[in-house]
């Protein structure tokens, strides 16, 4: 008899959690926060059940959520490029990161910094694109400021050699490119 009901039990739950509607919290491209079931698709959403009422929770599920928009336009920006709105989004984002994790925001900041750079090489850089890459600049500084006075002299002196290291290696490849530039300049077109 206590199997039965056990077996009933167990059937009525499996019955209602595939009855259950799935609830998603979603921000969308401006940052506003949606619930619904029916997830846009073009918003960035949590799986249903993911939220934490703790205090470190809020704080983490916030950090990830960020994380999950950075990447949704780190995609986004490899694949068919930015908006300006994006832009800004994405460096406010980065800005709310600092606050959470300050070496992925520096790392994410410097990738960012990276490509604006050759594509400045490249061929020129937007209006827009010329903000990011200043408000980015004065980002990274203010998180170098904040990690020299947090740190001790060790390793502060590993951070600048760091950044040395990363300064030649971009010195480096913006030499091999402007000599690619010059060498694609040079090859004679053909008239047709």
């Amino acid at each position: 008899m206590k199997r039965l009901f056990l077996i009933l039990c167990l059937f009525s739950i499996v019955a209602m959690s595939n009855n259950a509607i799935a609830f998603y919290n979603c921000t969308d491209r401006q940052g506003n926060s949606i619930i619904t079931d029916n997830p846009p698709a073009d918003a960035i959403c949590e799986e249903p059940g993911d939220e934490n009422g703790s205090g470190t929770g809020e704080n983490l599920a916030e950090r990830q959520k960020i994380i999950n928009t950075l990447n949704s336009l780190e995609r986004k920006s490899l694949q068919e490029g930015l908006t300006g709105s994006e832009r800004e989004w994405q460096t406010q984002l980065l800005e709310k990161l600092s606050y959470y994790d300050t070496d992925n925001a520096n790392r994410r900041i410097i990738k960012i910094l990276e490509t604006l750079e050759s594509k400045s090489i490249a061929g020129g850089l937007t209006k827009v694109e010329r903000a990011q890459q200043t408000k980015l600049i004065k980002l990274q500084r203010n998180l170098s400021k904040q990690s020299t006075a947090d740190d001790s002299e060790s390793n502060t002196d590993q951070q600048e050699a760091d950044i040395g290291v990363q300064n030649d290696e971009q010195k480096e490849k913006q030499a091999a490119q402007k000599a690619e530039m010059r060498r694609l300049l040079k090859i004679p077109r053909l008239g047709y």
